[in-house]
């Protein structure tokens, strides 16, 4: 049995009573241990887990996809709170994330002109450092390609880009230190679950593209991929993208989604008119049982 609940996201639940916020946040229970998929933008996500009955420092392990706040700030709370367990994240992921001004009609020509004038940028990053989990005696493990966290369960990362269409939107960029520069998401990681009906992806954002990422899990596994659960990442993609998009889950044989967060409007629209493949929204306190 694997059960994934949303302790934080978007939209409400079915229980009116949970917190929902733009962010995200899972509890994963599996065979072998029980992990914290990121972490919302605060302590909201505790707020609902006090409510639901689970105790977020009974978790095994702490993995968070990357270091943007919405899934990632919330660990400063979790920190305060005495968690002890492994911390598990992607590459560079202390970067600084920032995006572009998106009033600014002109950001993006001054940004891509070598700052011909100044830009305005907005602070997107998780607000804590290395430092902080060496104060709290926390181990920070770092996945690049593919992590084996306990059997059956996996990080994994470096995603090549196989879609070309599957493009990150250029308001996303990073701080390196000199200069700013468009930001790749080198850094995102994604869950792999074993469960005897075929893997279990989740994800937190799909910045790297969810086409992509499935072509590195197909790569890299022997099985098959079932279900999806998490964010894919088509808020304001245009319906060609969407379209496009769909249809190849659907070619490889995605049984199920549990979508959330970013995987925007179009998709649930998407998925009602077809009706082809079983799907849900997960919103605060909901969870999906995979028995």
């Amino acid at each position: 049995m694997i059960k994934i609940t949303a302790l934080v996201d978007n939209t409400p639940g079915g229980n009116r009573t949970m917190v929902h916020t733009h962010g995200l946040s899972f509890f994963i229970e599996t065979y072998e241990t029980s992990i914290l998929f990121d972490f919302g933008p605060g302590p909201e996500f505790l707020q609902n887990a006090g409510r639901l009955g689970i105790d977020p420092l009974s978790a095994g392990y702490t993995v968070c996809s990357h270091s943007h706040y919405d899934h990632a700030a919330g660990y400063k709370a979790l920190l305060q709170a005495g968690i002890s367990c492994p911390f598990i994240t992607g590459d560079h992921f202390f970067e600084e994330k920032y995006t572009l001004d998106k009033d600014d009609e002109n950001a993006y020509a001054a940004f891509f002109s070598r700052f011909s004038r100044p830009v305005k940028y907005s602070y997107l990053g998780c607000g804590f450092s290395g430092s902080d989990l060496k104060k709290a005696h926390v181990e920070h493990i770092v996945c690049k390609d593919m992590l084996k966290i306990v059997p059956g369960c996996y990080a994994v990362g470096g995603f090549p880009r196989i879609y070309a269409f599957e493009t990150i939107p250029h308001r996303f960029v990073k701080w390196n230190g000199v200069s700013m520069e468009p930001d790749s998401f080198d850094d995102e990681i994604i869950l792999v679950l074993d469960h005897p009906q075929g893997l279990i992806v989740v994800t937190g954002c799909c910045h790297p593209g969810i086409l992509n990422i499935l072509s590195t899990i197909h790569t890299r596994f022997s099985r098959p991929v079932q279900a999806i659960v998490g964010g894919i990442h088509l808020t304001g993609a245009d319906d060609l993208r969407v379209n496009r998009t769909m249809c190849l889950l659907k070619e490889q044989g995605i049984r199920f989604l549990a979508l959330n967060h970013c995987s925007g409007d179009s998709v649930n629209q998407w998925l009602k008119k077809d009706g082809a493949v079983s799907w849900c929204r997960l919103g605060s306190g909901d969870c999906v049982v995979f028995p």
